[in-house]
């Protein structure tokens, strides 16, 4: 099995000794798990590559690509369909409409 933690702070609080519990219960010797920190992720830019361009463009790409595949490897394609048009929805309700037509979204491999 392969498990994805996401640690949202560097510091060992009560968090994360829970989830040394968690793990330390589900791992096996053959099971694969990595552990990533929110915190070592620059922050966004806000340069519009990512959504313009191409997501490998991104100026931080090779600190965020690691986190990206262990989401995906971990999410199916109906969850993340589910996910997209929730988002979609929920922009096109707050007024700010849809940042690409569904073609785009298509050729993405997200619907």
């Amino acid at each position: 099995m392969k498990i994805a933690v996401l640690h949202g702070q560097k510091h060992h609080g009560s968090t994360w000794n829970t989830t040394r519990l968690l793990l330390d219960s589900l791992i096996a010797a053959e099971d694969e798990c990595i552990e990533l920190f929110a915190n070592d992720m620059p922050d966004c830019v806000g340069c519009f590559t990512c959504i313009m361009n191409d997501e490998e463009k991104c100026p931080h790409r090779s600190v965020t690509k690691p986190v990206i595949q262990a989401i995906e490897q971990k999410v199916r394609r109906r969850l993340r369909r589910y996910l997209l048009f929730k988002i979609m929805g929920r922009m096109q309700k707050s007024g700010f409409g849809m940042p690409k037509d569904s073609a785009y979204w298509k050729e993405q491999g997200w619907i």
